[in-house]
């Protein structure tokens, strides 16, 4: 059984926010090659979605089918625990919000479901997302050495979702 998630039709400014959908998969390919160092190809991509307690939460602009960003996470089976799959957001939607939406929706949304913590691993040169998942209230929990494929170290990133909104 699929965990649902956020009722389609929220917005955040001129984006409508809601579950990813299949179709929306290979959009999902191409922004993760366009925008990651070591993108997740389709037909993986298809088999963590289809994994159970998998979701994924993306914004489009309004009145189109184009994907502006996306955030993906795994509830771990019999666990009160999540993991963070991934957060992109396209470059010409980029410094609109998008990122800090999906991430403070799913969370939320996460919460309201029984999760109390989630980690995920950003890569140190990934200035960014750092500032953006600190802002948020997340932790960096310890460096991982050559954790991604092409050596780049990773810092662990965690959340407890017990304490603040």
């Amino acid at each position: 059984m699929r965990v649902e998630g956020p009722a389609a039709g929220t917005r955040h400014g001129g984006y409508r926010l809601g579950r990813l959908g299949w179709r929306d998969l290979p959009q999902v390919a191409a922004l993760e090659r366009q925008v990651f160092p070591e993108p997740m190809p389709l037909g993986r991509l298809v088999r963590v979605y289809l994994r159970p307690g998998v979701v994924y939460l993306a914004a489009h602009p309004v009145g189109h089918r184009r994907l502006a960003a996306y955030f993906g996470f795994e509830r771990w089976p019999g666990s009160q625990g999540a993991h963070v799959l991934a957060n992109a957001t396209h470059p010409a939607d980029r410094r609109r919000g998008l990122a800090r939406a999906l991430l403070t929706w799913g969370t939320a949304w996460a919460r309201e479901r029984g999760v109390r913590w989630m980690v995920g691993e950003v890569r140190v040169s990934n200035q960014p997302q750092l500032a953006l998942l600190d802002a948020l209230g997340w932790q960096v929990g310890g460096r991982l050495p050559r954790f991604f494929g092409n050596g780049e170290d990773a810092w662990l990133v965690y959340r407890c979702l017990d304490d603040s909104p």
